[in-house]
């Protein structure tokens, strides 16, 4: 009662008066000193940060220097660079700063082990990779090579089947998979695995060469043919060399079609160029068909289609196009033999329209997650 009273409230109104200047010292006092205890935080903090970049910088320099004296073939020097610095920082959370380089050096480890003939600590190592971030085809993949090579057949087998779980096209998986079986006389589940493969959904980028032109198309790798339509600007009396660019996939490319721009007051269609792309074309980064086709047996694989001359330009490219995905001879061949083993003519024969015995072993293994 008496803190409330009006006497207490008069009280309290004249210390503040009276004292008002010591007060207002001492308030800037404690925000002054609570603004240098933030500046000191934040240079402690700027240089800890500092501090911590250095040492990744250094760790990810040492990383280098690792796959340097791997690649000079200093594999001993190399795996102990790499045991210690798995050590000093192990791969323990994928979403950690530099999840990549702690991946990076698990592979690393276990080439270097695997080198060495150190075959168990060679899987260790792979396998941790494949559980540090199960996600990664790649992991997987490692650790199946690993393991065919040195006989672990079921944990090859069961990792090969984890890539093709994340990446159904990843054609050595597919490959390998298929000559584990067929080496074993198992010719039963090829059929189904070479189909699934066939199947599954894949889309890869081709590129219109236009002269200096350049346009990109995202195709389905199918077998069947598409007719795609896309933009381009090329002006009246254009003059050029047209390409098709399929990095690694054989193709049939039917035509392409240049329309010009419609014109204010012209009447009618307008007019365009074409190209019977099965007439016409010489191949390279691989081979032409009789039928015109291209089978591809390289990344730079290309068809290119002559001299174009467009007197009134281009404001669309039509492309008709069939993309087919890699199958490597020997695949080729054990699955003809499994389907006919099996029975399965009649099936493998209602595949040759959509299959080519050809393709770059490295086109469709690249995967973005």
């Amino acid at each position: 009662m008496a803190a409330n009273s009006p006497m207490a409230a008069r009280s309290t109104s004249s210390f503040v008066v009276r004292h008002e200047r010591l007060l207002i010292g001492a308030w800037l006092a404690l925000c002054a000193a609570a603004l240098g205890a933030m500046a000191v935080w934040g240079i402690a903090w700027n240089g800890a940060e500092r501090l911590i970049d250095a040492r990744s910088e250094a760790w990810v320099a040492e990383l280098e220097t690792a796959r340097a004296l791997l690649d000079s073939g200093a594999d001993d020097r190399a795996l102990a660079l790499l045991e210690r610095l798995d050590r000093e920082c192990p791969a323990t959370f994928v979403k950690h700063r530099q999840d990549r380089e702690r991946e990076r050096l698990l592979a690393m480890l276990g080439e270097a082990n695997l080198r060495l003939d150190r075959k168990k600590r060679a899987l260790e190592a792979f396998a941790r990779a494949a559980q540090f971030d199960p996600k990664n085809f790649a992991n997987h993949f490692r650790l199946a090579e690993a393991a065919r090579e040195l006989g672990e057949s079921d944990l090859a087998r069961t990792e090969y089947a984890a890539v093709l779980a994340i990446h159904p096209t990843h054609t050595p998986s597919v490959a390998a998979l298929v000559d584990m079986n067929y080496d074993a006389g198992n010719y039963a589940p090829i059929p189904e695995l070479f189909e699934r493969y066939i199947d599954a959904w894949m889309l890869a980028t081709v590129h219109v060469e236009l002269g200096t032109t350049r346009v990109a198309l995202d195709l389905p790798v199918d077998g069947s043919l598409h007719e795609v339509r896309v933009p381009v600007s090329l002006p009246a009396d254009w003059k050029g060399e047209a390409r098709v660019l399929t990095h690694g996939y054989s193709a049939r490319v039917e035509s392409l079609r240049l329309v010009a721009p419609l014109l204010a007051g012209r009447y009618g269609e307008p007019s365009h160029v074409e190209v019977d792309c099965t007439r016409t074309g010489a191949a390279s980064g691989g081979t032409r068909t009789e039928n015109g086709e291209l089978a591809a047996e390289s990344t730079e694989s290309a068809l290119a289609l002559g001299q174009i001359s467009l007197p009134q330009g281009a404001s669309r490219a039509e492309l008709k196009i069939a993309l087919f995905r890699p199958i490597p001879l020997e695949l080729w061949k054990q699955a003809e033999k499994s389907f006919s083993n099996r029975l399965l003519l009649p099936r493998w024969r209602e595949l040759q329209a959509r299959i080519r015995r050809s393709g770059a072993p490295e086109a469709g293994v690249v995967f973005e997650d």
